[in-house]
């Protein structure tokens, strides 16, 4: 199966995708890490062992308001379309068996909803499902923090800062976060096919508890009337679910 995870940044889905790799076998792709691989990061910010590329990255992309946020977020945003249809040509090039019998799954970053509608509708199209993690209001204020403190790579779109001197530039950033998070939402909704919510995720500790839940997940969303008298065969795990 071909299994595609979508989200805010540190909802979880480099954590569930390694696990899904580790122990059942995934071929993962790590969109954040083949970004950082492809930008010229070490001509931009000095070399440090001590600090991940991806981090260098956001160091390097600022955030709005930050002189040239904007050329630099463009430029990601064009290296990430290009890691993605890369993904997409590959997958799409995979033989039906080499589908049936292999799992992959695309740790995607936070920021997929802003590239192209070509890509998002062939992302959606390859994918066998496409899981939402949704965050949790305790989850989106320790993001808030996050951004203010030490942010990752992030992507707003032209116009959601509002540069207004009588706030300050950091409560200018607050706002401006808090209308990303809602924009987010609404597309990561169109784009997915399962919706994963903070209390379903509670307790998972490996990845056939992982695959349950979004088996369990499925079957709501399917049959929301009568979630249990249902038969639903689950290629990722390979067994069908009895009445």
């Amino acid at each position: 199966m071909i299994l595609t995870l979508i989200g805010m940044s540190q909802v979880g889905k480099s954590y569930y995708s390694k696990m899904l790799e580790e122990q059942k076998g995934f071929y993962r792709f790590d969109c954040d890490a083949i970004i950082a691989g492809r930008i010229d990061i070490d001509s931009k910010l000095p070399i440090n062992p001590n600090v991940s590329p991806t981090r260098r990255l956001a160091v390097w992309m600022g955030v709005p308001g930050d002189p040239g946020y904007e050329e630099k977020r463009d430029e990601y945003l064009k290296l990430e379309e290009g890691v993605m249809r890369d993904i997409l040509i590959y997958l799409n090039g995979l033989s039906p068996e080499e589908k049936r019998s292999h799992n992959f799954v695309i740790d995607t970053t936070g920021s997929v909803v802003h590239l192209s509608d070509e890509i998002k509708e062939s992302l959606k199209d390859v994918s066998d499902e496409v899981a939402y993690l949704v965050s949790s209001k305790v989850n989106e204020d320790h993001l808030l923090r996050n951004f203010l403190k030490e942010p990752k790579p992030i992507v707003f779109p032209d116009g959601m800062y509002q540069d207004d001197p009588e706030r300050g530039k950091r409560r200018n950033r607050v706002i401006a976060y808090q209308r990303l998070l809602d924009y987010r939402s609404k597309f990561y909704k169109e784009l997915q096919t399962i919706s994963i919510f903070p209390e379903d995720r509670k307790g998972i500790t490996n990845a056939d508890q992982f695959l349950e839940t979004m088996w369990k997940s499925k079957v709501e969303t399917l049959y929301p009337t009568n979630p249990e008298h249902t038969s639903f065969l689950l290629p990722f795990i390979g067994v069908e679910k009895e009445r």
